[in-house]
Parts: structure tokens; sequence; C-alpha cells
């Protein structure tokens, strides 16, 4: 596979992985009340926020790359893949706490970036925007870990 074609594929899947957790956290906030206050909303928003963020320079280095637009819906490479597979695994178990939901989404987003930072013959720009995100993701993520185990939510 030659490096654009990886690169655009690999972008693509990122791009897909980064919407699915949009949906996911929108899904949670409009959902029953009593499942979150008002702090946990606000980090909620936040997440929603910085995935609209990462999404759209995901997509910015997509069309400089390819000059078209990513493939919404239905993209097929390793990543994603992967992703659906824990997602799936994740909805076996009876529905999670929100605590459950945040740990586990975030870690398999977490993965989902180290793995895309591991692949060969990327596009140097495009590995440095993952690296870049990626990192971003952690820091975030253990940031709002600690909010979660002080707070034990349901």
């Amino acid at each position: 596979m030659n490096q654009l074609k990886k690169t655009l594929e690999v972008l693509n899947d990122l791009i897909e992985v980064n919407g699915q957790r949009i949906w996911s956290y929108q899904a949670v906030l409009e959902g029953p009340a009593d499942k979150a206050d008002a702090e946990l909303n606000m980090v909620f928003e936040q997440i929603i926020g910085q995935g609209q963020r990462l999404q759209e320079d995901l997509e910015l280095e997509f069309v400089a790359l390819a000059h078209d637009l990513p493939v919404k819906g239905n993209p097929s490479g390793t990543i994603l893949r992967t992703w659906n597979i824990v997602k799936s695994t994740f909805a076996e178990k009876d529905a999670l706490s929100i605590s459950e939901f945040f740990n586990t989404g975030e870690r398999a987003l977490l993965k989902a970036y180290q793995y895309a930072e591991k692949q060969t013959g990327i596009v140097p720009s495009s590995k440095d925007l993952i690296t870049r995100q990626k990192n971003e993701l952690s820091m975030f993520y253990r940031q709002y870990k600690q909010l979660y185990k002080t707070h034990q939510f349901a």
C-alpha cells in the first residue's frame, strides 16, 4: 500500500472513531437526567467539543492530502474494525455505569490512537497530528479519570 493511501485510511478511521465518540457522549447527555449531574454534563460537553475539534483537524489533514473529502459512514481500515470490536464487547455487557462508560470508551480511543501512531509509512505531517492528538487525549483522560474516581458516578 502506498504512503498516501495508507495515511488516508488511518486518518479516515480516526475521523470515524472520533465521530462515534461524539455521538456516544451526545446520547448520554440526551439520556435520563438522573444518570448525570451538572459537573458530569460539563465534562461530557467538553469531550464532545474536543472530539469535534480533533475530528475537524483530521478532516483538514485528509483534505490537504487527498484534495477530496473523507469517506463518511463506512471506512474499512484496521483501526475502525478494531474499534468496532471493542465497542461490541462493551455493548454485550449489561448497562455500563457512567464511570465504566467513560473509562472503557476513553481507553479504547487511546488504544486506537496508539495503534495509528505505530503505523509505518504514514505521511510525516499526519503522524505528527496523530501524536499531538494522542498526547492531548491521554492528558485529558488522566485529568478526568480522577474526577470519576472521586465522585464514583453511577
